[in-house]
């Protein structure tokens, strides 16, 4: 919480994501950024409350992102929760 405290949308997307991971098992989030620092920022947080997270941007290869989307969206694998989506994320799409 001491990151979002400097940060009202950080602190909303704080509360948001804790509601969500406290009322509704199997619910998951994607959170799109043009900025990859801002996905790093959500990325510190999801570490802090030990949510499980994956991230897409850029630098993130064919085959990894291929992976990334399909465990991201396998309703089996229960360790997902926040997807971070960089919006500019090489021209390559998801």
């Amino acid at each position: 919480k001491a990151l979002a405290r400097d940060s009202a949308k950080l602190l909303f997307v704080w509360r948001l994501l804790r509601a969500m991971r406290n009322q509704n098992e199997g619910e998951r989030a994607v959170i799109v950024a043009n900025a990859t620092s801002a996905l790093e920022l959500v990325a510190a947080l999801c570490d802090k409350e030990n949510w499980p997270w994956c991230k897409l941007d850029g630098s993130t290869s064919i085959e990894k992102r291929k992976e990334l989307n399909k465990r991201f969206n396998d309703p089996q694998d229960t360790d997902q929760f926040v997807f971070l989506l960089s919006s500019t994320a090489g021209g390559c799409g998801l």
